[in-house]
């Protein structure tokens, strides 16, 4: 358990076939597959835990996303797993999310500062138009005002026109995509 660093979190030494066993990870470790296991004709397979990478801080993003720190931090600051940055928006910009910056295993989360009240994805909208999202933007919900935004049509539909939309003060111009008949 020591080399996969991990350290068993029932209470049972012994396990009948069939039985299962949770793990956890040590301090400061991630897990690199499910801690959970089944004891299989006598023999357990470990899982196995890794350390967590830490997070470079990028003023270049912080600036991009209208942030502010609350802190005072240096060009290269480096940040552990699980660590949260307080920041507010620059003035004159507001948001939609909690403000803070989150370090996940070496990848940096920057919430977003709206000059302008942003627009909101509606799926209802989505789903009338016949429309996904570009995989490029698939985790994004909120745009800012004049920010444009890459749809695709929803398998078996077409568009004859371009399919950027784009974000005008809370309200975003939908493209229309129709039946293909194919």
């Amino acid at each position: 358990m020591l080399i996969n660093y991990i350290v068993l979190s029932d209470t049972h030494l012994e396990i009948e076939d069939g039985e299962s066993l949770q793990f956890q990870c040590i301090k400061g470790m991630i897990p690199e597959q499910e801690l959970r296991v089944t004891c299989n004709k006598g023999e357990i397979n470990y899982p196995k835990c890794n350390k967590q990478k830490p997070c470079r801080l990028s003023l270049e993003e912080i600036n991009k996303n209208n942030l502010i720190m609350r802190v005072a931090i240096t060009k290269d600051s480096m940040y552990d797993h699980g660590v949260k940055i307080p920041l507010r928006c620059k003035p004159g910009f507001f948001t939609v999310s909690v403000l803070s910056l989150e370090c996940y295993n070496g990848v940096m989360r920057y919430p977003t500062c709206f000059n302008e009240r942003p627009c909101r994805l509606n799926q209802e909208y989505l789903d009338r138009n016949h429309l996904e999202l570009d995989p490029v933007n698939d985790d994004k919900v909120y745009y800012n005002n004049g920010e444009k935004i890459e749809f695709l049509c929803k398998p078996g539909y077409k568009s004859i026109s371009d399919l950027t939309g784009l974000c005008i003060k809370e309200d975003i111009i939908y493209p229309f995509c129709y039946e293909s008949g194919d």
